[in-house]
């Protein structure tokens, strides 16, 4: 085959890889919104990450394993960087998505999960050398006209948003988009290691950045602690296994697209499989509103390809 034959051979890997990502996204999405009703306080939610992130290591610790991945442990001064970046900011968005969906509506979350293509996309542009268009910044205006329809179909269902509500939401685009980047810098600046590495690294780094700010949160009773894991274990499981097949297979198709094609077209992907899921399964009705902001999302992210 030739150069360009296998290109395009990659490229149509790294669609595939996608492809496989949203659908762990969208399983991971669907067991956040079924657990975050019963946990009512920030540390709760702390433990049940904790549970969460000990089974994502498991399986990416079982991973490597059974790959057999040479130099697993010998890593660079950088990649530690990376991984330490990546793991603080996943275990910040897996909190807040949570914490938010309690109080906000399961389409509106996952749109400002959506819009943190907006930080890789930067990243690519102005690091990795990638190519800007007129396009994209109509991309951009239209993701915030989207936001404003989504904002104006959640004030429907749940009324204004607090200050804590919309600090949240912030928190979910940076968080996540900090995530992607880092997703994208290891897959080119570290080609040579396998994405097995990162993926391993970064959630291992996720679970123990939990474990120093859970003292600062008031202690629940013993007995409550545990039922919140005891009664969501097949979450913890579903939720474990989907993060760290949608990580992997984010990070391979990194390799091969571009940021700003990349994550635009996974979080578009992502946000449809959020809104079926929120009107088959948690009856959030379609409104004029919410529809208006899906159909802006998605023409975005169509023209953000340009």
């Amino acid at each position: 085959m030739t150069h360009e034959e296998l290109l395009k051979e990659a490229v149509k890997m790294g669609y595939f890889y996608i492809f496989t990502a949203v659908l762990c996204n969208t399983a991971k999405g669907y067991s956040s919104k079924r657990v975050s009703g019963t946990m009512q306080t920030i540390r709760e939610s702390i433990v049940f990450n904790i549970a969460r992130s000990f089974v994502c290591c498991i399986f990416a610790f079982l991973f490597v394993l059974l790959k057999r991945v040479p130099d697993v442990f010998s890593f660079t001064a950088f990649e530690i960087v990376i991984c330490l970046i990546s793991g603080i900011s996943m275990a910040v968005f897996t909190t807040v998505w949570i914490l938010a969906l309690k109080s906000d509506a399961y389409m509106l979350v996952s749109a400002c999960g959506s819009a943190s293509f907006i930080v890789p996309c930067i990243c690519g542009l102005f690091f990795l050398n990638e190519s800007f268009t007129p396009f994209k910044f109509v991309a951009f205006v239209l993701i915030l006209c989207a936001l404003r329809f989504l904002l104006k179909y959640n004030f429907k269902l749940n009324g204004n948003l607090s200050k804590r509500q919309v600090f949240l939401l912030v928190l979910i685009v940076i968080s996540q988009g900090i995530t992607q980047t880092t997703q994208k810098l290891y897959a080119i600046y570290i080609p040579e290691k396998d994405i097995g590495c990162y993926t391993l690294y970064m959630l291992f780094i996720s679970f123990l950045a939990f474990l120093p700010i859970l003292p600062f949160f008031k202690k629940d009773e013993a007995k409550e602690k545990y039922q919140v894991i005891r009664h969501n274990i097949k979450y913890i499981l579903i939720m474990g296994l989907a993060l760290f097949a949608s990580s992997y297979f984010q990070t391979l198709a990194a390799k091969d697209i571009d940021a700003i094609i990349l994550y635009p077209l996974l979080n578009a992907l992502n946000l449809i499989g959020g809104s079926t899921i929120a009107a088959l399964i948690f009856k959030e009705k379609l409104s004029r509103d919410s529809v208006s902001g899906i159909i802006l999302v998605f023409w975005a992210l169509v023209l953000s390809r340009f």
